[in-house]
């Protein structure tokens, strides 16, 4: 029995060292200081993107709905022969005349051939910019004028 014993101690201690001294090959090293530093720089300018994305897009989607959305659209059709035989008179000169074709509100029971957006007075500046709260947009032109056909 005391040598069962003996070899038991034995093999725990053999058992116990090679735990002590083996390779931590499961175990990962956590990160150094300096990457750590390193991304919690990338994390806090990330969360400052996302803030500032977060206030565009609430301030987009306010202006959307109080100067598009709530304008509308309006019908608009092509009048005039493309030959020239009827029209909206036109000068190139300011002395002759001539008969083309030109975008219209459309006339009640005429076809509607595109909407345009309209928007709303209090979103514009007299020099054809756009207000979005309260402050001149960053674009200083008139927005295109974007046509959706009909289906």
């Amino acid at each position: 029995m005391k040598r069962f014993m003996f070899v038991l101690a034995l093999v725990a201690v053999a058992g116990a060292t090679y735990v002590a001294t083996a390779a931590p090959s499961s175990q990962t090293a956590g990160p150094t200081n300096a990457q750590f530093q390193a991304l919690k720089t990338q994390v806090s300018a990330l969360k400052t993107k996302v803030t500032s994305l977060s206030n565009t897009v609430a301030t987009d989607t306010d202006f959307i709905a109080r100067c598009l959305v709530a304008a509308g659209t309006f019908p608009v059709s092509q009048y005039g022969d493309p030959s020239g035989t009827f029209g909206y008179s036109f000068s190139n000169d300011g002395f002759t005349n001539f008969y083309t074709t030109g975008l219209d509100v459309t006339g009640s029971g005429d076809t509607v051939g595109a909407y345009i957006q309209t928007v709303a007075p209090g979103c514009t500046t007299g020099g054809g910019g756009l207000r979005r709260n309260g402050t001149l947009a960053e674009h200083r032109t008139v927005l295109p004028v974007v046509l959706r056909a009909k289906h």
